[in-house]
């Protein structure tokens, strides 16, 4: 009772050869578990994010395009599960709804890298990018007037100055006070309104701390 199969004869005889069956399967979209095996063994992604990042198709694929833009895998994936995956929650979109493009994204995270912007500043680009499409990130930062003051001619005379003004912070440090140079390297930042390298700024008050 069993039911049988056999051929139509009216039906000519289908045979897909096994090199049309890879042909067929190269074709087929990367599925998120294979993506997600990518993300994880080929760019150093944590198997955490790369769950989050193939979430859905749109953030996958933006994640994608920024690495093609050339910004670093880890970076890209650290500000979209950070900055952009908060803006996202809280404005309840997702990232295709956006005015945030791949490209953009991956301007900012280079001018990170090279310095011009610090992160303090990346956040206020970051949020210029939301508002309206930006095509050129560094024509931006240097409109807004955002670079970050790296030239120590231009530093030392504010460096100067705050150590004139705050003598007793200077002996503080002298004195083994290590608080003391916080306070003035947050006195430098404030006199440059946030703009000031860090590290260039750490450097060049070890020297000037050195000879007073």
């Amino acid at each position: 009772d069993d039911y049988r199969y056999f051929p139509e004869p009216d039906i000519l005889p289908f045979t897909i050869s096994d090199e049309t069956i890879e042909e067929l399967k190269a074709e087929l979209p990367e599925m998120p578990a294979e993506r997600r095996k990518r993300y994880v063994e080929e760019l150093g992604i944590p198997a955490y994010d790369a769950e989050i990042l193939t979430d859905t198709v749109e953030m996958s694929d933006f994640f994608e395009q920024a690495v093609a833009a050339g910004a670093d895998p880890k970076l890209v994936s650290n500000w979209l599960m950070g900055e952009v995956s908060a803006y996202l929650n809280k404005q309840q979109v997702g990232i295709e709804d956006t005015t945030l493009t791949p490209k953009a994204l991956a301007e900012m995270i280079a001018l990170i890298q090279d310095e011009t912007i610090s992160s303090k500043i990346a956040k206020r680009v970051f949020t210029e990018l939301t508002k309206a499409q930006v095509d050129d990130v560094k024509a931006l930062v240097e409109e807004k007037g955002w670079a970050q003051l790296s030239d120590p001619k231009k530093l030392l005379p504010i460096i100067t100055e705050v150590l004139d003004n705050n003598e007793q912070s200077v002996e503080d440090f002298k004195n083994g006070k290590d608080r003391a140079k916080g306070f003035l390297v947050g006195q430098v930042m404030k006199q440059t309104r946030g703009q000031a390298n860090p590290g260039v700024v750490n450097k060049l008050l070890n020297q000037e701390l050195n000879k007073r």
